[in-house]
């Protein structure tokens, strides 16, 4: 059986077919940008050469922490995650990342995010965790000078 199933990368010629295959999937979380990022690969699987399932993949540029100088005022924090968010979202638009994301715990951070065009996915109330992204383009605030 494992000879009868195969997978590639999906061609031009699939993308009418997967885009219509994620669009029927029931409960799915297709994000209808990644049709028009740059660097996204779609899988398929097929079965005795028949399509059985797409898959999308695409990089994610994920922030891990931060380390905050204990002695920093708070317009001094401020203003160096102003500025490295800023890099980041540069770094991820030279290295063709499509989206930049991270947890955060942090009100203050949160505060930061939500105006400076990153969104919320997710909230986990018992973790005290919220998941960001900004997707890299003119909605993200954070690439604006």
């Amino acid at each position: 059986m494992s000879t009868d199933i195969w997978i590639r990368p999906a061609g031009d010629a699939d993308i009418p077919k997967l885009e219509a295959w994620l669009t029927a999937t029931e409960d799915n979380l297709f994000d209808r940008d990644i049709l028009l990022y740059k660097s996204k690969i779609f899988f398929e699987c097929a079965y005795n050469s028949r399509p059985v399932m797409y898959m999308p993949v695409q990089n994610v540029l994920f922030l891990d922490s931060i380390a905050r100088n204990p002695e920093a005022t708070e317009l001094e924090m401020a203003k160096a995650l102003e500025l490295l968010v800023k890099c980041v979202i540069h770094t991820a638009q030279m290295e063709r990342f499509n989206e930049v994301m991270f947890f955060c715990s942090d009100p203050r951070i949160m505060s930061f995010a939500e105006r400076h065009g990153f969104e919320e996915l997710m909230h986990d109330e018992k973790r005290g965790l919220k998941l960001y992204r900004c997707k890299v383009g003119p909605r993200c605030a954070s690439q604006k000078e």
